[in-house]
């Protein structure tokens, strides 16, 4: 008798591993059919069902300022592997573009069941971050990337004497150079301040090639200085257009008086170089003349001199 109760105790405890295997196989069953065939079904079933994302809209300021396909992938999407909309987060999509240099700001929302619409705007340059190759800021000294993103754009130039990409300066007046924050320091105040100040006058009489600010913050006060390079254009009867290069320098103190006496200069320094010209026969427009630098450091003095 106390053998066969044995016998039926051990059964019981084979019966019920089976069950609690049998039960852990059929669920582990049921939630891949669930997962890769409702929620995430292959990319041949998702294509025809009804509820996946199959396109995207997007308003911006500029017309298409962004090719769909950069924002799908930003977004994680894909034409080819489309996602059902109801695992798609649209706040998270917002966030995901907003990782993009390119992206000011980002608004994501779903148009029925099949599109995504995004709206946003992209950064504007105003200069080139020229310590590095294909980098531009925007007015609040946000960094991005051009080439392939936005046609080449003739901006001047800013130079500030920056190390490596993300590296941080020995200098605390030079900014890190990153993604998604902006430049910060005197450098880039001096820049801004100095190109806010020069442009009103790009339109009618010059274009602004460089400022460089590079040593400006130098240890030696005899060596601090701030340099602009400005193209100035003159037409010839023969309708050529030669370009006067200035390079103007200025002190870190008084530079917006000495960028004022240069413009009072300026006319009189064009006048004499066009009256001292002299172009051969057969050059093509433009035509590009040597340098002149014009240091304006001490106080009522100018020093004017061909480039090297």
């Amino acid at each position: 008798m106390e053998n066969q109760l044995k016998d039926t105790k051990k059964l019981s405890f084979v019966q019920a591993m089976a069950w609690i295997v049998g039960s852990s196989f059929l669920v582990s069953v049921c939630c891949h059919h669930l997962f890769h065939h409702v929620v995430f079904p292959p990319p041949s079933k998702r294509a025809h069902h009804p509820e996946t994302i199959q396109s995207i809209i997007q308003t911006s300021v500029q017309k298409e300022a962004l090719k769909s396909e950069y924002l799908l992938e930003l977004m994680r999407l894909s034409r080819n592997y489309p996602l059902l909309s109801k695992a798609f987060d649209p706040k998270v999509a917002e966030y995901l573009l907003l990782q993009s240099p390119l992206i000011q700001e980002a608004h994501v929302k779903m148009l029925g069941p099949s599109s995504v619409y995004v709206d946003y705007t992209v950064r504007q340059p105003i200069a080139w971050l020229s310590d590095y190759e294909n980098i531009a800021m925007d007015k609040e000294g946000f960094i991005f990337p051009v080439y392939p993103f936005f046609s080449p754009k003739n901006l001047p130039e800013i130079i500030m004497g920056l190390p490596a990409f993300a590296t941080r300066a020995s200098l605390p007046q030079l900014p890190l150079a990153t993604w998604n924050r902006p430049l910060q320091g005197k450098a880039v105040d001096l820049a801004l301040e100095i190109l806010q100040v020069v442009q009103p006058y790009t339109k009618e009489l010059f274009f602004l090639r460089r400022i460089d600010v590079s040593k400006a913050f130098e240890n030696s006060y005899g060596k601090r200085e701030i340099l602009l390079i400005l193209d100035n254009a003159y037409t010839k009867k023969n309708d050529l257009q030669v370009i006067f290069p200035h390079i103007v320098r200025l002190s870190t103190q008084n530079y917006l008086q000495e960028l004022g006496n240069y413009l009072a200069l300026r006319a009189q320094l064009l006048e004499q170089t066009a009256k001292d010209l002299q172009v051969e026969e057969g050059v093509s427009s433009p035509y590009r003349v040597k340098a002149k630098i014009i240091d304006l450091r001490l106080e009522q003095l100018g020093f004017v001199s061909d480039g090297r």
